[in-house]
């Protein structure tokens, strides 16, 4: 079971059964360790200097995830006993970017942020598209799992 914890400091608040129920979705196709999770919607400003420090890129961007599984391999003394909750990771979205994506794209607010949020969560479980071949994987998985 994945334990969420949700800061929406911007935009249209989303309930958090929303997110939960998204993630009950993710986990009926990809197996989801049992773990915390947490989620931050903030605005441009905050993003862009959050992918300035982490990515080293001045630019907004619609979505950051932090999986904290990698670090810790790095981390000796910060490894968890198998009895401890892990930390999958931190997804932070950009609502106002979110909102300009979903009106370009024209689907709703919400099935932008479920998109992002599964996309998210994917890099958080493994995932990546750097390679053409991990990417159509993960396009693969992400569009099965938005089907649901």
């Amino acid at each position: 079971m994945i334990r969420l914890a949700v800061n929406q400091r911007v935009g249209k608040k989303i309930n958090e059964r929303t997110w939960r129920g998204w993630l009950k979705v993710i986990g009926r196709e990809v197996k989801l360790p049992a773990a915390d999770l947490s989620l931050a919607l903030v605005d441009k400003p905050e993003i862009k200097r959050l992918n300035r420090i982490y990515r080293r890129k001045n630019r907004v961007t619609d979505v950051l995830s932090f999986a904290e599984i990698d670090a810790l391999a790095f981390i000796p003394h910060r490894r968890q006993s198998k009895s401890q909750a892990k930390f999958l990771g931190e997804i932070i979205l950009c609502y106002p970017l979110i909102v300009q994506q979903a009106k370009t794209r024209r689907v709703t607010i919400e099935n932008e942020l479920k998109r992002l949020f599964v996309h998210a969560v994917l890099h958080l479980l493994g995932y990546d598209h750097k390679k053409s071949r991990d990417a159509k994987a993960m396009e693969a998985r992400e569009s099965k799992i938005l089907k649901q």
